[in-house]
């Protein structure tokens, strides 16, 4: 349950900011409007405007985002757990280290957010925007990333085991280094996409080592 008090924070903050434009305030001066480590579990931000903020830290449990405007929000190693982020618009949000472990994401816009180390493992990113997004050593086990938009996005060293990125826009994205194991590719566009050095390519390399010792064998005259 959030904080009585950080929730009335948040008001008086959300309250000075609506005094401004957005627009024309600015990531680095509404990073001064201070949320660090705020107990906001399950609170109710549907469409609320915190761009800029510094939420860093702060426990977003079950809060329902859906829909909220969080453009360059410092998110670092917030507990996103369960939120609700449907529809949110995360653009060059920094999630370094976050947890969005079964998280609602569906449509959510994350074009050039950072994810480097977030735990995204069972998160639901269907249909969302991941132009140019960093995922770079984030864990993403499990995840729901069908229908994605991840043009240039990047995966590198991350764990996508059992992800699902069925007909997604995976063209030029990084996955160089990444663990794939029972990763589902099927109709996805990965047209110029890096695969050296992820762990798919290497089991691609030994299926087809051990297809062409096969073929060796049944080829030596008996």
């Amino acid at each position: 349950m959030a904080n009585p008090n950080h929730l009335s924070l948040l008001h008086r903050v959300l309250a000075q900011v609506g005094e401004s434009d957005p627009s024309e305030l600015g990531a680095d001066n509404r990073d001064k409007f201070s949320l660090v480590g705020a107990n906001l579990a399950g609170a109710d931000l549907r469409h609320v405007n915190l761009s800029g903020m510094s939420l860093m830290a702060a426990d977003l449990r079950h809060a329902n985002l859906q829909g909220a405007l969080l453009l360059g929000t410092n998110l670092i190693a917030a507990n996103l757990y369960q939120a609700n982020l449907r529809g949110a618009i995360l653009n060059r949000a920094r999630l370094n280290r976050a947890n969005l472990s079964d998280a609602d994401l569906r449509e959510a816009s994350l074009g050039e957010a950072i994810l480097v180390g977030a735990s995204v493992n069972g998160g639901v990113l269907i249909g969302a925007l991941l132009y140019r997004s960093n995922f770079s050593g984030a864990s993403c086990l499990g995840a729901h990333l069908t229908q994605c938009h991840a043009v240039e996005a990047n995966f590198s060293h991350a764990n996508l085991q059992g992800a699902d990125l069925r007909w997604s826009d995976l063209r030029q994205a990084d996955f160089f280094g990444a663990q794939l194991t029972d990763t589902r590719f099927e109709g996805a566009n990965c047209r110029g996409a890096r695969l050296q050095g992820s762990r798919l390519q290497e089991r691609r390399n030994e299926d087809l080592t051990t297809s062409k010792k096969s073929t060796q064998m049944m080829s030596k005259p008996s």
